[in-house]
């Protein structure tokens, strides 16, 4: 836990060598557990970008269970 704490204080060094200003502005931000959890889920959304329509529409519609189908990978 301690490695990303200073890899993300190593980030902010560098903003604040960089662009201070938008580091100083980022203070006033509250929500950053919320803003890194949509972060993640956009990320994890990428996947679907090469997944074929018809299989996208199956997950919509509650077809297909994605945890379900990746804990079945993991576990081989």
């Amino acid at each position: 836990m301690q490695d990303q704490k200073e890899a993300l204080k190593d980030y902010l060094r560098g903003m604040n060598r960089h662009n201070r200003t938008a580091l100083v502005q980022l203070i006033a931000v509250t929500d950053w557990r919320g803003i890194a959890q949509r972060e993640l889920e956009r990320r994890a959304g990428l996947v679907f970008q090469v997944i074929n329509d018809e299989v996208m529409v199956a997950i919509a519609k509650g077809e297909f269970d994605v945890n379900q189908a990746i804990a079945e990978v993991l576990g081989g």
